[in-house]
């Protein structure tokens, strides 16, 4: 090897290819009317709550239903469904 040139391996590693599944749900035309489950998490203690609350207050006729993913649990489809969701805002993170 060269004096000043070093060997070393990219510590980002290599990502894997992965399939893109496509969304199959169409776009709402919009919200007024609908019913919108807000996903919260622990890990967006107050950014969850700003969101629903700036929905409620730009959206008139919205239904923004509070979902607690820690004392609830995760959001199945069939939940979504008995809740009548229309739409869902999920905060992930850490």
């Amino acid at each position: 090897m060269e004096e000043g040139k070093y060997a070393c391996l990219d510590p980002r590693g290599r990502t894997p290819e992965k399939t893109k599944i496509p969304l199959k749900a169409p776009r709402l035309a919009e919200l007024k009317g609908k019913n919108v489950l807000v996903v919260m998490r622990e890990s967006f203690p107050n950014l969850m709550p700003e969101v629903r609350y700036q929905l409620l207050k730009q959206v008139p006729g919205v239904n923004a239903v509070w979902w607690d993913y820690d004392t609830r649990g995760g959001l199945t489809v069939e939940q979504a469904k008995e809740q009548k969701a229309d739409a869902a805002i999920v905060g992930v993170g850490y």
